[in-house]
């Protein structure tokens, strides 16, 4: 379908920004071959922020278990990324190397989960440091895990949203069921999305 102002259907970046991370429209560009139409969507653009949340995850995953590490002296040796350069070195094959990021993830998760618990400590921050540099290749990646799901809070809304989402966990091992979905509500209309994993509820600043 043609594009146009008058069509209403063209989105211009610097409005598009103000409600969806930069790094989230670059993914979304990037899931298609520069060759080949790209299907934009609201579920486009959903799915980008979700992928991106997971990787993300990943890296605060990874910093919490490297920070609670005893500080050993322990060499780190880099990954290779080659697998990483065949997508770009294939006329810029973007979809390639995103899905090597995911895998890369993977990885990491893996050595995060490997015996002795919370895996080599020198695996796990090399595989950490190869995700970010690869990411860092196309764009993605390069915050802090933890500023990345704030969205540039403040403190007393993180406090805010942090007693909320405590009170929560307290109702759900209460078995209240009913208070404790009233809290996600009310969180909710802060603009936050909890997140809900097994290790508890970490939340994620929708705008």
């Amino acid at each position: 379908e043609k594009m146009s102002k008058s069509l209403g259907n063209v989105v211009l970046p610097n409005e598009l920004v103000k409600s969806v991370p930069g790094e989230v429209v670059r993914w979304a560009l990037l899931s298609a071959h520069y060759r080949a139409p790209l299907d934009w969507t609201e579920a486009l653009i959903e799915q980008s922020r979700r992928t991106l949340d997971g990787l993300y995850q990943v890296l605060r995953d990874a910093k919490c278990v490297i920070e609670a590490a005893a500080d050993d002296d322990r060499r780190v040796k880099p990954w290779n990324l080659d697998k990483f350069w065949v997508g770009l070195r294939d006329d810029l094959n973007t979809p390639q190397s995103l899905r090597e990021l995911s895998s890369l993830a993977v990885l990491l998760r893996g050595q995060m989960i490997s015996k002795p618990p919370g895996g080599r400590i020198a695996e796990v921050e090399a595989a950490r440091d190869a995700l970010v540099q690869a990411g860092g290749i196309l764009g993605f990646l390069q915050q802090d895990p933890d500023a990345w799901f704030e969205g540039g809070a403040d403190e007393a809304f993180k406090a805010k949203v942090e007693g909320l989402i405590a009170a929560r966990a307290e109702a759900r091992k209460a078995k209240d069921f009913a208070a404790a979905d009233k809290i996600r509500d009310e969180i909710a209309a802060l603009g936050v999305e909890v997140l809900d994993g097994k290790d508890g509820a970490t939340w994620r600043k929708k705008t």
